[in-house]
């Protein structure tokens, strides 16, 4: 799918890239997070949360969607994606900024359990919660570690370009 992005920006999961999105939203004038229009306006926001599940489901600004559906006045996209999964649904012009965060692994490793334990502290009324995540957080951060979805997650996010290959 062609694309007129200025910014694509890759957010790999507890490495502040969130703090980044409200930067982005400030800067671009985010209002509405299910809507792609501004109801008085009429006019497109410039920026996109895009967010793949594990399951490969898409969401954009919070609801179940294909990437076809961005439109082509939107300028930046920001969410949790692979650099393989931008590559395959977008093409990349010479002018688009690629950026992304990164972190020391195990500390970013860690950051994401503390914060699944946190989740399920809080939404454990939740059916849904109980039924994926409680059985994960059962376990010991060693065993966390060794689940291959938790694994090199920087190394999957960012893909197979180098990260010399980003603007920032």
């Amino acid at each position: 799918m062609p694309s007129n992005f200025e910014l694509v920006s890759i957010h790999v999961p507890k490495v502040a890239g969130s703090s980044f999105w409200y930067s982005l939203r400030v800067k671009y004038g985010y209002k509405h997070p299910v809507r792609f229009f501004c109801k008085k306006t009429g006019l497109c926001q410039p920026i996109v949360r895009l967010d793949v599940d594990d399951d490969g489901t898409v969401n954009i600004n919070g609801r179940k969607s294909l990437p076809d559906r961005i439109p082509k006045r939107v300028k930046v996209i920001h969410g949790h994606f692979s650099y393989q999964f931008y590559k395959d649904n977008f093409r990349n012009e010479d002018s688009t900024k690629l950026v992304t965060w990164v972190r020391e692994p195990l500390e970013r490793l860690m950051s994401n359990y503390l914060y699944f334990r946190k989740i399920i502290n809080g939404s454990i009324k939740y059916e849904h919660t109980r039924k994926f995540a409680y059985p994960l957080m059962e376990k010991s951060f060693m065993e966390f570690a060794r689940e291959e979805n938790n694994q090199n997650l920087m190394t999957k996010y960012i893909g197979d370009n180098y990260l010399s290959e980003y603007a920032f």
